[in-house]
């Protein structure tokens, strides 16, 4: 039809995946944020009913795919139901107070806002994946698995009705966030204070990354952020 056509004008299909996770999706978010020195890595962000939420990334070096899932959190409750507490929205924005340059904040069913960082991988983290699926490291290669972040929750606020959805203002270093619930509409500013100590803490881990002779990875660990300047 004309409309079709039209419509073809503006959008075109670049790839088709298929997500498989446990459980209802209730909200699904695009992310394409720098984490990874000037590697650019695009996310899906996936949001269930049941307590959890993920992401899907092109790990294995597809171009047109996305391997996953890998998870942010899980085990969410909602004390007041006695259940799990459902993920109800979720957002990935820049923020200059966190150590990766980022957050992923999500909205859950009981009124908690949750924000996220990514961090460093350990051993017990990897481990458990594997054993959850086997299959993961034949898929994807151990190199692949430890590039992979493990988030660690940094902030957290309790509203008093289900949270609806997330939105972030002025994204970048300032960025504030916009949170809509079935009555109430609220803002969060930065804190300048956060931010200060952000930049700080990355600044320390460029000199402790770049006095080691570190040269190779991109990626600045975070637990660098523990050591001092010189």
């Amino acid at each position: 039809t004309a409309s079709q056509v039209e419509s073809n004008r503006y959008f075109a299909v670049k790839a088709i995946s298929e997500f498989t996770i446990d459980g209802p999706v209730l909200c699904l978010a695009y992310s394409k944020h720098n984490q990874h020195g000037d590697n650019v890595c695009p996310k899906v962000l996936c949001g269930s009913m049941c307590g959890f939420a993920c992401y899907f990334c092109p790990c294995s070096g597809t171009k047109s795919g996305f391997d996953g899932p890998f998870s942010i959190t899980e085990g969410l409750w909602n004390q007041n139901l006695c259940e799990e507490d459902s993920v109800m929205s979720i957002c990935e924005f820049s923020y200059g107070g966190a150590h990766e340059g980022s957050l992923i904040c999500l909205g859950l069913f009981s009124g908690r806002i949750v924000c996220y960082t990514p961090g460093s991988r350990g051993k017990s983290e990897l481990l458990n994946e594997l054993a959850l699926d086997p299959s993961m490291h034949q898929r994807l290669g151990l190199n692949c698995l430890n590039s992979l972040p493990n988030f660690h929750p940094v902030w957290s606020y309790s509203l008093p009705l289900p949270i609806h959805s997330i939105g972030v203002a002025n994204s970048g270093i300032f960025s504030d966030i916009v949170v809509c619930t079935g009555r109430t509409l609220h803002l969060f500013h930065s804190s300048t204070e956060r931010i200060a100590e952000g930049t700080l803490e990355r600044l320390d881990a460029l000199l402790h990354k770049y006095s080691n002779g570190n040269y190779s990875d991109d990626r600045v660990r975070s637990n660098n952020s523990e050591s001092k300047i010189q």
